[in-house]
């Protein structure tokens, strides 16, 4: 609806001209955290803007299934989104940035 639309605008995500957005990262265990939790250090590329991002996970893997969850929060001022709206009264700037894979062998 209306609001798809406005976030896909110049404004916000701008996809017209960035339609992809990456995040290349180096994954190290959280050893402050035990087994199964990780970070992920890297840097997210969005809206022709690349900015470092560490995002803490956690992994299991049971009978071939591997399970990842992680989340961390972001400022969507670092890439330039929701221009405009310089206060938090309609657009927060922390966005919440939740993440789930799933791989089978």
């Amino acid at each position: 609806g209306t609001v798809t639309d406005q976030a896909k605008g110049a404004a916000f995500f701008d996809v017209a001209n960035h339609p992809t957005a990456t995040y290349h990262a180096n994954i190290r265990p959280d050893t402050d955290k035990g087994t199964g939790h990780f970070i992920a250090e890297g840097a997210l590329a969005l809206k022709g803007h690349e900015v470092a991002l560490n995002l803490p996970f956690e992994m299991t893997i049971t009978d071939g299934l591997a399970e990842m969850h992680g989340r961390t929060v972001l400022d969507r001022r670092d890439w330039t989104i929701g221009q405009g709206y310089d206060d938090e009264g309609s657009v927060a700037f922390g966005v919440e940035l939740a993440v789930s894979v799933q791989a089978k062998r």
